[in-house]
């Protein structure tokens, strides 16, 4: 392994392990209570190798100090040969950035045969072979392998998906990790349990937690083969990188949404209506109450409440807003002055989410809770596949992506559901 990657590896890894015990001490801090066995051996698991890996790191940075300085003089390695250990500066790195957006732009132009040898090279570095889940995904497309799209190429895409995401717009937690290795988190619920005054002398009780363990994996979603015009390639007035970044993103997201709103965590990232706990039962098979929404409110911990907010797909909307005291009275949620829909019900803002199910027998059309709780975890490093001989007859190629992701509710009691009878 290169000495640079070396050190972007271990800054990789000390980055997910920060994340996974931020996450252990907000949810303690949240149910106002101090860690569980389980989560406190995490968390010392983790502070342990982030210090030997920031032991390691740090030995590899002073190592980068003496072999820049050795460079500069010529005596590397004190022999008065220069040293063949990579330690590039800030600029070098941009510019290495740059020359591989530019060999990748110019492959999604003109293919692999038609660029320059060094361009090649570049791509070569960040060549990926498909996995069999992948292979399977690609069958009939000729492909073993595709390359890493640049960092900028996949934030475009990310940030397509977050602005048209429902579930990523509610507020839930994301996090990036660089591998798609498993990541285990401890769960439970320690709501329900309080602590004790004690007089002089006396022993305190015990009252253990209730905890479980879960971990997100990842499990890799396709954009479809998208077709694109070799006119449209070689017109250098048109971005490609915009054209493509905004179909894929797109069609990630619509796939994406599906699983994490109704996922059920077999084989699939979990949904957050799977995850969810029931709160009401609600009385009738195709209508909700306004009695029904404030008992899914107050069916959550006060805890989960102070940050809640509702979920619900746009026929749930409309059928919530057509909610009356009586047949002849107003509504309970009345427009403002300019005619705008109200934006909160019962104090509480919502989100709307289509991917949700219709008020209908047995379905769960409503959420309330805190968001965060539910987790979506993405991968870095999305692949591209680009295919020529295809749609060669079509005078069109053909690119395709692969992303890795996975989602998990990480305490259900935080966010519930109406269950419609």
């Amino acid at each position: 392994m290169k000495y640079t990657e070396r050190i972007q590896q271990i800054q990789d890894s000390i980055g997910e392990k920060i994340q996974v015990s931020r996450s252990l001490i907000e949810t303690a801090q949240t149910e106002k209570r101090q860690m569980s066995e389980a989560e406190a051996k995490t968390y010392k698991e983790n502070d342990e190798s982030i210090n030997e890996m920031r032991s390691e790191l740090g030995n590899l940075e002073k190592l980068a100090g003496h072999e820049a300085w050795a460079e500069e003089t010529g005596n590397a390695q004190g022999d008065g040969h220069r040293s063949h250990i990579e330690t590039p500066g800030k600029e070098e790195r941009n510019e290495k950035r740059e020359k591989y957006v530019q060999a990748f732009e110019n492959y999604l132009r003109r293919g692999i045969s038609y660029i320059s040898v060094e361009e090649r090279q570049l791509l070569q570095n960040n060549y990926r072979e498909l996995d069999a889940e992948e292979r399977t995904m690609s069958t009939g497309t000729g492909s073993e392998g595709g390359y890493t799209v640049p960092d900028e190429f996949q934030t475009n895409i990310i940030k397509t998906m977050d602005e048209l995401s429902s579930v990523r717009e509610a507020g839930v937690n994301v996090m990036t990790t660089s591998n798609g290795r498993s990541l285990p988190f401890a769960t439970g619920d320690d709501t329900a349990n309080k602590g004790e005054m004690l007089a002089e002398n006396a022993e305190a009780s015990r009252q253990d937690t209730s905890f479980g363990t879960t971990s997100l994996g990842s499990y890799t979603f396709s954009s479809k083969i998208i077709r694109v015009p070799n006119q449209l390639l070689t017109d250098s007035a048109i971005n490609l990188e915009k054209y493509l970044t905004g179909i894929i993103g797109e069609r990630l997201d619509r796939i994406l949404d599906d699983y994490l709103t109704s996922g059920t965590g077999s084989s699939q990232p979990q949904g957050i209506v799977t995850g969810s706990a029931k709160g009401v039962d609600a009385a009738a098979t195709n209508a909700i109450t306004y009695g029904e929404l404030f008992d899914l409110l107050l069916s959550v911990s006060k805890t989960y409440r102070k940050n809640g907010k509702y979920k619900f797909n746009t026929n749930t909307l409309a059928a919530i807003m057509q909610l009356k005291p009586a047949a002849d009275a107003k509504p309970y949620f009345q427009p403002d002055s300019n005619g705008a829909i109200p934006d909160k019900i019962l104090g509480k803002k919502y989100v709307i989410n289509d991917d949700m199910d219709d008020l209908g027998t047995g379905n769960k059309p409503v959420l309330f809770g805190d968001m965060k709780s539910f987790t979506i975890r993405d991968i870095k490093g999305i692949t591209l596949i680009r295919l020529v001989e295809r749609y060669a007859e079509f005078n069109q190629v053909g690119f395709l992506a692969f992303s890795r992701h996975d989602s998990k509710m990480m305490r259900s009691n935080a966010i519930k559901h109406i269950l419609m009878a």
